[in-house]
């Protein structure tokens, strides 16, 4: 069901970071549950589509490197064995920052199915967490954002209610010629 990558085996086992211990962990959805790159898609995941002959993928673990995340479980749903099998190739295989491991539930449908299952595997430790999409190209300074979340997890206000924290970049459209706002 699951397999781990670099130091310390499958998920939820031994190698993992212990829960005080706080290290940041990201889920990447490997699988986007949709169907909109398709016939593309039904051979090669759309993480590992190209974006300037670099796959997705990549762009993402990189913005989760640079953020300080220490562990990322890469969840695949379909095609997970050819994402298995270009990480195995890939310059992420043996990273120990982050360390990545690679979690395959071929029956998850949707996000929520993907992250109760990651809830039954018991692999989360990290409070907050950071989930992202695969296929996310980005260079958003996550700590203030992380740092943000938790100051709104501690205050009297929000409380332990604030579970969640979003992200989102307003596009200008007046310099973007492919996607004018209406």
């Amino acid at each position: 069901k699951s397999k781990g990558k670099g130091k310390g085996g499958g998920g939820g086992g031994d190698g993992m970071m212990a829960k005080d211990e706080q290290a940041l962990q990201a889920v990447l959805l490997a699988d986007s549950f949709e169907q909109t790159f398709r016939p593309i898609s039904l051979e090669k995941p759309k993480v590992l589509l190209p974006l300037a002959n670099v796959p997705l993928i990549e762009y993402t673990l990189e913005f989760l490197a640079e953020a300080g995340v220490k562990e990322v479980f890469v969840f695949c749903g379909s095609l997970g064995d050819k994402v298995e099998e270009y990480l195995e190739q890939s310059r992420w295989k043996d990273s120990e920052d982050p360390v990545i491991r690679v979690m395959r539930v071929a029956a998850a449908t949707n996000a929520c199915h993907a992250i109760r299952e990651l809830d039954a595997m018991d692999v989360l430790r990290s409070d907050p967490f950071v989930l992202v999409s695969g296929d996310v190209v980005s260079n958003v300074r996550l700590k203030p954002v992380l740092d943000a979340h938790v100051a709104r997890r501690k205050s009297k206000d929000g409380g332990r209610n604030n579970i969640m924290t979003m992200v989102f970049n307003r596009v200008d459209g007046a310099r973007n010629r492919i996607r004018p706002l209406a």
